[in-house]
């Protein structure tokens, strides 16, 4: 009984200090790669996020994200991933939750107002190649690892 105790006690002490932790490292990512957020954010655990320098991401009030094992238990392991191409916008609204999402924009994707984004969810805005055949067989591959 006693260990149940401590463990509970370990977890109560870790969350406390994760939640912290990630929220200033969410917020460092988020400034480094010029996303527009305010500070009523909340992060547990860390997304990964991956702006081109030519490529906007902006947040509104109240945005709540869940990443990896601790933070979502539903079987999906791993950070939310907000990846912006050249000349891409990605717009998140107010009140939004994201759960271990993924998301990879090269156009535009906006996402609106009190949206809940559950674990597991994928949203692209590309196929991540032509669909021509012939320009996806003229790319010359690169072998070198």
């Amino acid at each position: 009984m006693l260990l149940r105790y401590l463990t509970k006690g370990y977890k109560l002490f870790y969350f406390s200090i994760d939640y912290v932790l990630s929220w200033v490292i969410t917020w460092f990512k988020f400034k480094c790669n010029g996303v527009s957020v305010g500070l009523d954010f909340v992060a547990r655990g860390v997304p990964v996020v991956n702006i081109n320098l030519k490529g906007t991401f902006s947040i509104g009030k109240k945005f709540n994200t869940n990443n990896g094992k601790y933070h979502n238990m539903i079987g999906r392991q791993q950070p939310c991933y907000f990846i912006v191409g050249k000349h891409a916008v990605l717009i998140i609204g107010d009140n939004v939750g994201l759960s271990c999402t993924a998301i990879v924009c090269q156009n535009r994707i906006e996402i609106g107002d009190n949206v809940k984004v559950g674990g597991s969810v994928v949203i692209y805005d590309t196929d991540f190649h032509s669909l021509d055949h012939t320009e996806r067989n003229s790319l010359q591959e690169n072998l070198q690892h």
